[in-house]
């Protein structure tokens, strides 16, 4: 399937969440793999969402994308080699969204806690390193969301500590009158 044959195999998934799949051949050298290239028309937030990005990124680099390119960013594409006998077209969508949000975890972790390079070089200190970095990983996901279910003071029982200024000991809000500063 050449370029353009993509594209207008495209206009053929004319509403978002239409799920649709075409065989295809990837080409890499000499070699070639063969399976289906799966593919949903996207919702009009997340098109726009990708015309933005394109723009960006025309304006950062001092590029003109391809228009077959803003017509790929209308639709989520993914190639699988598994025969649709085995798994539908949605079931590999489903699964690959899925996958995503596992993507999107680890690069979480990656980012807030440093775990892109082990400083470490024997694999038991490494394992213990991850570890220990999962560890606070967990403990902080689960402050932030039990922080975001319970304001101090309502509901929980839990005073904030009373040498906190602009604090009353019965309400949960900071209160505007804060005490003057005196030298």
């Amino acid at each position: 399937m050449t370029s353009r044959s993509a594209v207008a195999a495209l206009g053929k998934l004319p509403r978002a969440g239409q799920v649709g799949q075409w065989e295809v051949a990837m080409h890499a050298g000499r070699s070639a793999s063969r399976g289906a290239s799966v593919r949903s028309a996207k919702a009009s937030k997340a098109i726009a969402a990708a015309e933005r990005q394109l723009d960006r990124r025309e304006h950062k680099n001092q590029i003109r994308v391809r228009p077959e390119t803003r017509e790929y960013g209308h639709y989520v594409m993914v190639f699988t080699t598994l025969p649709e006998t085995e798994m539908s077209a949605a079931e590999v969508l489903e699964h690959y969204r899925f996958r995503w949000q596992i993507e999107l975890v680890f690069k979480r972790l990656k980012s807030l806690l440093a775990v892109g390079h082990l400083p470490k070089h024997d694999a038991r200190s490494a394992r213990a390193w991850l570890y220990g970095k999962l560890l606070v990983a967990l403990l902080t996901q689960k402050l932030v969301r039990l922080g975001g279910h319970f304001p101090l003071g309502l509901r929980t029982g839990i005073r904030p500590p009373r040498a906190v200024a602009g604090v009353s000991s019965n309400s949960h809000c900071i209160s505007a009158n804060r005490p003057s500063l005196r030298k």
